[in-house]
């Protein structure tokens, strides 16, 4: 796999680099469930810039729980443990992605470690990975990218209608907003 991606380990944050400003620093449990009151940030002045990711980046878990998926949050900065994936061809990156997560079973498989399993860079250099010529590759893309990009798209929406929710529910039921005079005409009557 190494040969059509570059696997990027994070950075190896120190617990005085984490605080409650700046940047998000992604950990694999960021990775899983995204930005959450737990999630600890960083300025981002001391990391490089090969460790600050985007939405639509590629991530993959190496350590612990194997697990891929694209960040759909915006700039934010990657933990070590985790890997950002860039493929060497951009028209691959879904490719590369659905490879990577086609993979675990038999990367987990080559794990190592006492007290918490890891894959060994080994095991993605001698995994092997068909890459299509590149019209096969762009008509994957026509029809992959969209959907994914849509998945993004309705992940970052959900999430803010979480935060909306969040913060109008306990206004809500503490009687701190008002929503007398908004019942449709049909509930009015029943």
């Amino acid at each position: 796999m190494t040969s059509v991606a570059d696997f990027v380990n994070g950075f190896a944050f120190k617990p005085e680099h984490l605080g409650e400003f700046g940047l998000p620093v992604v950990k694999i449990p960021e990775l899983r469930s995204g930005i959450t009151s737990k999630t600890p940030y960083n300025s981002g002045t001391i990391v490089p810039q090969r460790n600050h990711i985007n939405t639509g980046d590629v991530l993959f878990s190496w350590s612990a729980t194997l697990l891929v998926n694209e960040w759909g949050q915006g700039p934010a900065l990657l933990n070590q443990h985790l890997f950002k994936v860039i493929p060497h061809n951009e028209l691959h990156k879904r490719l590369v992605r659905f490879a990577v997560e086609a993979a675990i079973p038999e990367l987990t498989g080559h794990a190592v470690g006492a007290t918490m399993q890891h894959i060994r860079r080994s095991a993605l250099d001698t995994h092997l990975m068909l890459v299509p010529d590149d019209t096969t590759a762009a008509a994957f893309a026509a029809q992959a990218d969209p959907m994914m990009d849509a998945v993004l798209n309705l992940t970052s929406q959900n999430r803010e209608l979480a935060k909306a929710r969040d913060l109008l529910l306990p206004k809500l039921m503490s009687g701190q907003l008002d929503v007398s005079g908004t019942a449709l005409p049909d509930e009015v009557a029943a």
